[in-house]
């Protein structure tokens, strides 16, 4: 009896536990779909718009009854681009070609092909010719190499052609520039005894560097005359002898490193330019023996 009293109160318990639960169920999903109506809303964010300055036209009637058109434009913001600043350096002018025009004032003859006709030395005494280019250390020589041991030799001019400039100077002691033409240069280097009308042109006292100098009066050579006399460098008895055509461009006028003088980009073989009958007597010096001063440089201006 007592345990059936006891079950009977646990289950008004329950029932009562269960209405308070629904009633609570019903009240919250009122809540959801019908919210009251004081429930403050919530503001929606709104994309801000920046407007398009427009321009403010006003027409007014003159006299004349022409409309006067007055346009006002607010300022608008422009960008700035910067630009990049580039330098082009160009090759400088060959100073030996400078020197031709001033002193000549441009009186030279075109002929980016001359002949020459007549030998520039006494070539039984040729023991070796290196032709170029050649590195000599650092240095990039586009001039061959005449070798003739110290023997005293005899110097021709092999066409006609004018002295217009060079240098007397300590290690040389003369170095000698020829105009053949408009376009072609020749250069003697390491003279040691030219004619007297030749020194005269000169300092009197040897400089001590090899740069150009403004010789006195330029002096005139018909093909075979005589140049003067050399036994070449003190230490290897050799010379230079180089040609320069500023019609022609070889390998080194694209190399951005050596193609700052003219000097690199227009020498040529010298020994092209002697007739065939000629020319064949220097080809046969052709590197004779190796010059161990003289690195060649790839493919030789001579072939």
């Amino acid at each position: 009896m007592k345990n059936t009293k006891t079950i009977a109160l646990l289950l008004i318990v329950a029932i009562l536990i269960g209405i308070r639960a629904v009633k609570t169920f019903i009240i919250d999903n009122h809540s959801i779909v019908n919210p009251p109506k004081n429930t403050p809303k919530i503001a929606t964010p709104t994309t801000s718009q920046t407007e398009t300055p427009t321009a403010e036209i006003k027409i007014t009637p003159s006299k004349q009854n022409i409309q006067n058109i007055n346009i006002t434009i607010p300022p608008i913001a422009t960008s700035t681009k910067t630009t990049a600043s580039i330098e082009i350096k160009t090759p400088p002018t060959n100073p030996i070609t400078q020197i031709i025009k001033k002193i000549t004032g441009n009186s030279c003859a075109n002929n980016p092909n001359p002949i020459f006709t007549h030998h520039l030395t006494d070539t039984s005494k040729i023991i070796n010719i290196v032709i170029p280019p050649n590195f000599v250390g650092t240095e990039l020589k586009t001039h061959s190499y005449i070798e003739t041991d110290h023997t005293k030799v005899p110097l021709y001019a092999p066409t006609d052609m004018t002295l217009v400039t060079g240098a007397y100077y300590v290690q040389g002691p003369y170095r000698l520039d020829f105009q053949v033409s408009c376009e072609v240069t020749l250069r003697l280097m390491h003279i040691t005894d030219p004619i007297q009308t030749i020194k005269d042109v000169f300092l009197s006292e040897p400089a001590s560097d090899s740069r150009d100098q403004q010789i006195k009066n330029k002096v005139d050579f018909k093909a075979g005359d005589l140049i003067g006399y050399t036994t070449g460098t003190n230490v290897a008895g050799n010379w230079d002898f180089g040609l320069y055509n500023s019609a022609t461009k070889n390998k080194y006028a694209d190399d951005s490193k050596l193609n700052w003088s003219t000097i690199h980009t227009t020498a040529v073989c010298p020994y092209d330019y002697f007739a065939p009958e000629l020319k064949t007597v220097y080809t046969s010096r052709y590197n004779l023996r190796v010059n161990d001063g003289a690195k060649p440089d790839g493919e030789s201006f001579c072939k």
